[in-house]
């Protein structure tokens, strides 16, 4: 079971960017800045995720036959990000989800 992988962490990195923006201009306009840094930060997250394993789809000539081609790249952590047994964006869906309906809040 994967519980980290460094593709997480450099994704939270590049996700942790835009999140801190969205809260600089939210706390400037005096708004709610919390919740616009953890819906920016949760939709960078899911998106830098797809489009990572998006990436990791193409085969090249020079790849091993233990790496999964296809489809299988969306979910396997060798081609992404990982939290737990659960790829980054959907995780970062769930919690997208859990935020706009207000169960996470």
């Amino acid at each position: 079971m994967v519980v980290f992988n460094t593709n997480t962490f450099l994704q939270l990195i590049v996700a942790a960017i835009p999140a801190a923006i969205a809260y600089g201009l939210g706390s400037w306009l005096d708004g709610d800045a919390q919740r616009w840094a953890t819906i920016t930060g949760l939709i960078t997250l899911l998106i830098v995720d797809a489009l990572w394993r998006l990436a990791a789809m193409g085969s090249e000539e020079g790849e091993s036959a233990s790496q999964a081609p296809g489809a299988a790249a969306l979910v396997m952590p060798a081609h992404g990000g990982h939290i737990f047994w659960l790829p980054n964006w959907l995780v970062g869906g769930f919690a997208l989800y859990g935020v706009f309906s207000g169960f996470l809040h």
